[in-house]
């Protein structure tokens, strides 16, 4: 049970950024989480592993390693994968002799690669907090991983014998859905906030915005502090990454591609946060935004698209990034509402890295303003931390 541990921690394997979050039994609400050298708690879901199959690194080192490689020539050998819980989504009888191809179509078993993943977020979290809690041992650890809701049986089974195989006992280990756990965070929050809590029996809709995929989930609070999905996930590629693709479309107008082509990693790493930065921040509100560029782009932009170094963007060009999937998003929500208009659902609770996106926020609320429209602290972080409160119930 998990009263007998001393930490509960969930390790969140998405589909395009993971991480992983935790707390001790003696203060459950204080949850812990690290800081990849990024503005979120997230890495990339990026691995690496050797010529000889042996595992490399996780995350941005992986990708930093495997585009070192490909400068001089020495990558045709090792197996990259990016974003490899996507390639699992396509599988529905995921299991142990499933085989997925990486980046450059070498083949690979799954569980290799799910529970390397696994196994490097297992043993980061491990070694950095013993640190901090000097008798912490294995068995003092209960695992939560969190799985998509439209993995059934089968990809379930898989996670757990993936768990297994980074070393995991079973007896420690509990899976916690997505919908469930980023509902059951909105609904502490808003306990714990001076909002008016939703009383049991309450029915909302979850929308969880993520990078590649939105999903809708019509939940129902209970008596107990838990939630319930009354109605089946749904949803589709709505996510943010629309919005990057439009920004890369974007530059294209301003540069060239050669000149694109020839950026730096950390180039493009720091034109990749600056724009994560930027697009949190716009609204509906016209005017002028500014964007910090590389100083190897500085010199190919007119002059007065620069302010200080900084790309000037009006805001109709920049709104208009998220103009296609804020569509699809919002005619979703209208069909889900109107598929459960029995159920007097009249609160929208928005989640995911997406969400972050203050106009995304602003948009929903402008297009269903009889519909109560909430979003958690922290958006993009409301999967994990929901799962380590399920973590505390085991």
């Amino acid at each position: 049970m998990s009263s007998s541990k001393l930490l509960v921690a969930v390790i969140d394997i998405g589909t395009t950024y993971s991480g992983y979050a935790f707390s001790s039994t003696g203060q459950k609400e204080k949850v812990y989480t690290y800081n990849w050298n990024t503005a979120s708690f997230k890495n990339s879901t990026s691995i690496l592993f050797s010529p000889g199959r042996a595992f490399h690194s996780f995350g941005y080192k992986a990708e930093q390693h495997f585009a070192m490689l490909s400068h001089t020539g020495e990558n045709r050998d090792w197996y990259f994968f990016k974003m490899f819980k996507f390639l699992l989504n396509k599988y529905e009888d995921l299991n142990e002799k499933t085989i997925i191809q990486d980046f450059t179509g070498k083949q690979m078993l799954a569980i290799k690669v799910f529970s390397g993943g696994i196994k490097f977020m297992k043993e980061h979290l491990f070694t950095h907090f013993k640190e901090r809690i000097s008798r912490l041992i294995d068995t003092d650890i209960r695992w939560v991983m969190t799985v998509p809701a439209v993995w059934h049986s089968t990809g379930q089974q898989f996670v757990r014998k993936s768990a297994e195989k980074a070393g995991i006992p079973t007896d420690q280990f509990t899976i916690a859905l997505e919908p469930e756990s980023a509902a059951l965070y909105c609904l502490l929050e808003l306990q714990r906030s001076e909002l008016s809590p939703v009383q049991p029996g309450q029915k909302f809709l979850l929308v969880d915005c993520g990078y590649r995929t939105v999903e809708f989930t019509i939940m129902e609070a209970r008596n107990d502090n838990t939630v319930m999905k009354i109605q089946a996930t749904s949803g589709g590629p709505w996510g943010g990454i629309h919005v990057d693709d439009a920004f890369q479309e974007y530059l294209l107008e301003i540069f060239s591609y050669k000149l694109l082509a020839s950026l730096s990693r950390n180039d493009i790493s720091d034109l990749e946060i600056n724009f994560n930065i930027l697009k949190k921040t716009v609204d509906t509100i016209d005017k002028i935004y500014k964007m910090c560029l590389p100083f190897s782009l500085r010199h190919a932009v007119k002059p007065e698209m620069l302010s200080s170094g900084r790309l000037k963007i009006d805001s109709k060009v920049l709104t208009a990034f998220f103009d296609k999937p804020i569509k699809r998003i919002c005619n979703h929500i209208q069909d889900t509402l109107f598929s459960v208009r029995l159920h007097d659902t009249s609160m929208l609770m928005l989640v995911g890295e997406f969400a972050e996106s203050k106009i995304l926020y602003d948009k929903i609320q402008i297009n269903f303003p009889n519909i109560q429209v909430l979003k958690p602290k922290y958006p993009a972080d409301a999967v994990a931390l929901g799962a380590v409160e399920i973590g505390h119930c085991i």
